[in-house]
């Protein structure tokens, strides 16, 4: 699409604060000041999109099982994608795994900066509290809200979904027990054939599931003690009420 040059111009400088004179930016520049019409490209377009709609100083992020084609899963994945949209309106960027990472990323350090985010949407489905990812996540929001609920509920902003057995001891039961099987079959299996079958990596995540057996009864319990979206519409109001 071609641009007026003002406009541009000055969506340029702005891009260039933040990004730099890069090649792309500098022969638009060029072209503008020779009065040619200038052709914007999808580069220049989504860098600039992207600079519009970060809100400086806090870091959104949403926390959610994706890649799941049953009809819950294409359900979970509307809202998400809503629900990004309507925060961009809003000139809000959220930090979100299949828009922010690419080819060749590490997950980890992505998933723990999920975990520091000022504030984290978590769309919790049964399929996030038996995701060891997902649960990963949740975990390091837990931590770095000092495992306190109070704290942890300040940071968050829930979305359950119907499949999620949250509201009942022997619901949140059962997903401390799905964690400890998990658990105890690899303690089992290292057990049989001693310790050293584990590299370093897998030992971490086969202590994170008795953590997550531990603590996720308590996590889930503060989560089910607060009033929190469980529709769209009540995402939409009570996702930003609180923004500052």
């Amino acid at each position: 699409m071609y641009l007026e040059s003002d406009l541009f111009s000055a969506s340029l400088a702005h891009a260039e604060q933040i990004f730099g004179l890069t090649e792309e930016i500098q022969a638009a520049k060029s072209q503008i000041e020779s009065g040619t019409p200038y052709l914007a490209s999808a580069n220049i377009i989504s860098k600039d999109d992207q600079v519009q709609s970060i809100k400086p100083g806090l870091e959104y992020c949403v926390s959610y099982s994706w890649g799941d084609d049953s009809p819950a899963g294409k359900e979970r994945g509307l809202v998400v994608e809503k629900f990004c949209q309507l925060a961009k309106e809003k000139g809000i960027g959220i930090l979100r795994d299949t828009q922010d990472l690419r080819l060749g990323d590490q997950l980890s350090p992505f998933m723990r900066r999920i975990g520091l985010g000022d504030k984290v949407f978590v769309i919790i489905s049964d399929k996030y509290l038996k995701s060891p990812n997902c649960m990963y996540e949740l975990f390091e929001i837990w931590r770095n809200s000092r495992q306190e609920a109070d704290e942890f509920l300040r940071r968050v902003r829930i979305y359950s979904t119907s499949c999620a057995e949250i509201f009942s001891v022997t619901g949140r039961l059962n997903y401390a027990i799905h964690w400890k099987n998990e658990h105890d079959a690899i303690k089992a299996t290292i057990s049989k054939h001693g310790a050293n079958v584990l590299g370093e990596e897998d030992f971490k995540a086969f202590k994170r599931m008795d953590e997550f057996a531990g603590r996720v009864g308590d996590i889930l319990a503060a989560v089910a003690n607060v009033i929190h979206a469980r529709k769209f519409e009540d995402l939409e109001q009570y996702g930003f009420d609180t923004e500052e």
